[in-house]
Order: structure tokens, then C-alpha cells, then sequence
């Protein structure tokens, strides 16, 4: 089992092995052969697929994960994740955020990541569209710190880093987070399961594309993250030229603006 979280999670984290599943595939195989209905391997089985590219398969474990059994309500929690996720690659942000919905009422890991979550989701709909259950991203963005918590005296860098970004939304005048579940997706290193399917790959930079007359309106730091996320895209799409133009040329206006500061 420790050897499974190894080869589907930590190896992705850091960025390293993400392309070999043959351990993970290897390890798996028998014991869902013999269990094919255990909660705990679909779960794998559905991140195995999950970190492939196979959308649409780890979707599908995932959910045969959850109805697998009831008793344990924290596993469920964990396939809401990854559904999370799985559905943000999609682009699809209302499923995103009902299942960021379904973790902040139920599970108390981080409050304040979940509402973060929810309100970034949100974030990426159109702006006149209605929001579920009539919720509004900037009340959300502004109710994250309030879930901070401390765990062994400390908090986690990622509810830091979610407390740090909603920041921006306390004032009444404030400058709105550009695309943020696409910032927090890299952070998690999804890009590279974008980059297994080119599909989700152009579903990417179109949103990026789409969001880019709003970025141009926000001065400085806000346009740089831009650029940085479709240089990234583009790297992933082994688009190397123009990825290594648009990344170098962020590089000169973070120089320059570092040494003018």
C-alpha cells in the first residue's frame, strides 16, 4: 500500500516518474484481479488512470470507489479529491466545484483550501452566469481566512498560500485573482496529466486565450502569471520555441521589475 501512494502520488508531487506506471500498474493488477470491488484499490486504480490522462476512466473508478461502500466516510473524501480535480482538467467548473462543495461541509482537513477551491471554480465561469446555489466567489475568497487552522503549531503551505491570494478580495475596490484554478492546478503539478491528452491541453490555452483581455486589464504581476501558465502549456504540448520565448521574455519583466522595485 505504501509503495502504491509512492508511485501515484508522491512521484507526481514532486514532478518525478509521473510517465512510468508500469510499478504502480504492476503492484495493482493482482490484488483489484482478486478484489475487483475493493473501495481502496478502485481508488488507485482511478489515480493510476487519473495521472495517465484517462479522464473519463478515473472518473468512473473513482465513483465505483465511493458506491464500493458507506461505513467510511473519510475515503469518500479522498475520491471527492481527485474528482475534483479530474473535472477541472475537463474544464468543466461546476462539477469542480461541487465536489470542493461536498469537502468543505463534510471534511475538515483545510476549510480554508476548500472555500479557496470553491470560489476559484467559480471564478472561471463567465460572468454573467448563474452560480450554484447562488454563491458568489468574492464572499468566498473573503471568508477564506477565517478557516485557517494550525496543525503541530504550523499551518500547511497550501492553506498559506490560499489565505496569502483571497487576500486581495478584503478590500472593496479590490483587483480579481485572474485564473486561479488553473494557478493552483500547477502548483499541483496537473499540467502533466494535461499534457498526456491533447484535448485537455487546447481546452487550456483556449481559457487562458479567453481570459487574456481581462489579465491585460490587471497591470503587472496578474499578466506575468499568464504568460507563465501558457508557456507551460506550451511546453507540455512540446511547443518548445514559442514556450521558451514567452517564458524568457516573463523573466526579463520580473528582472526589470524586481530591480526598479
Amino acid at each position: 500500500m505504501l509503495l502504491l501512494c509512492y508511485y501515484t502520488f508522491l512521484t507526481f508531487i514532486l514532478g518525478v516518474g509521473e510517465d512510468d506506471f508500469t510499478e504502480a500498474e504492476a503492484l495493482l493488477s493482482p490484488y483489484l484481479s482478486r478484489y475487483p470491488k475493493s473501495a481502496i484499490f478502485l481508488f488507485f486504480a482511478g489515480r493510476i488512470e487519473e495521472i495517465k490522462g484517462n479522464i473519463n476512466e478515473a472518473i468512473k473508478k473513482f465513483e465505483e470507489g465511493c458506491s464500493a461502500q458507506q461505513a467510511w466516510k473519510q475515503f469518500h473524501h479522498m475520491c471527492y479529491w481527485e474528482l475534483m480535480w479530474c473535472f477541472a482538467y475537463k474544464g468543466m467548473w461546476k462539477m469542480a466545484y461541487f465536489y470542493a462543495d461536498l469537502l468543505s461541509k463534510e471534511n475538515r482537513w483545510s476549510k480554508a483550501m476548500y472555500v479557496y477551491m470553491k470560489a476559484a471554480f467559480l471564478s472561471m465561469l463567465p460572468r454573467g452566469e448563474p452560480r450554484p446555489f447562488g454563491e458568489d466567489e468574492v464572499a468566498l475568497f473573503r471568508q477564506v481566512s477565517s478557516f485557517k487552522q494550525k496543525i503541530a503549531g504550523k499551518s500547511p503551505p497550501t492553506e498559506k498560500f490560499a489565505i496569502r491570494k483571497a487576500r486581495r478580495y478584503k478590500a472593496s475596490e479590490h483587483t480579481p485573482l485572474p485564473v486561479p484554478a488553473l494557478e493552483m492546478m500547477y502548483m499541483w503539478n496537473g499540467f502533466t496529466v494535461l499534457r498526456k491528452q491533447q484535448e485537455l491541453l487546447e481546452g487550456t490555452l483556449n481559457t487562458l486565450t479567453q481570459a487574456e483581455k481581462q489579465l491585460q486589464e490587471v497591470p503587472g504581476n496578474p499578466l506575468m502569471l499568464r504568460e507563465i501558465l501558457v508557456g507551460v502549456d506550451m511546453c507540455e504540448s512540446s511547443i518548445y520555441t514559442c514556450a521558451k520565448q514567452i517564458l524568457c521574455s516573463v523573466g526579463v519583466c520580473i528582472f526589470g521589475w524586481i530591480s526598479h522595485g
